[in-house]
């Protein structure tokens, strides 16, 4: 497969869902911070971003992968945590759980922020392992999601790393 089908399908649904703790990105002064789209994005800072996503990507596909082994050790199968999860989500929801089950779907969530964290960690070491700083890489993702041609110019990017 192609990485920029790869791009334009699951990366940037990554992008929208990326969720980088405002504690480690620095709040963007209005006074301070050129708008997204003037700031200039070189080709090695791209090339640097494209790295960095697919590390993330991998990253990720680990967590989900730890975090259902956990849900089925707890002894609840995913299908079933899901569906509480979803209806704690939703105020609308009935949900009418007996009090073991209660426990056992809290321990579970206890236990999945502990490893979100640590996922969390691993994802912004992996950006500045990648030589970018948390700023300028969401300063990157911003702009990939509000500014098409510069989407184009980053999957060309992706392309050619793919065909090296």
């Amino acid at each position: 497969m192609k990485f920029r089908t790869l791009l334009t399908c699951t990366t940037f649904l990554f992008l929208i869902n990326l969720n980088v703790s405002s504690a480690v990105v620095t709040e963007y002064k209005s006074a301070q911070q050129q708008p997204v789209e003037q700031q200039e994005i070189t080709n090695a800072q791209l090339e640097k971003f494209a790295s960095a996503i697919f590390q993330l990507r991998q990253i990720d596909e680990n967590a989900r992968t730890e975090m259902g082994e956990l849900i089925q050790e707890q002894g609840m199968e995913l299908q079933r945590f899901n569906q509480i999860y979803e209806a704690k989500r939703n105020p609308a929801a009935e949900l009418n759980l007996s009090e073991q089950v209660e426990q056992q779907y809290e321990k579970i969530i206890d236990k999945l922020e502990g490893l979100q964290q640590n996922y969390l960690e691993k994802k912004q070491n992996a950006i500045t392992q990648a030589g970018l700083d948390m700023d300028i890489f969401k300063v990157i993702a911003d702009r990939v999601q509000a500014d098409p041609e510069f989407r184009e110019r980053l999957a060309v990017i992706i392309e050619k790393i793919d065909l090296d």
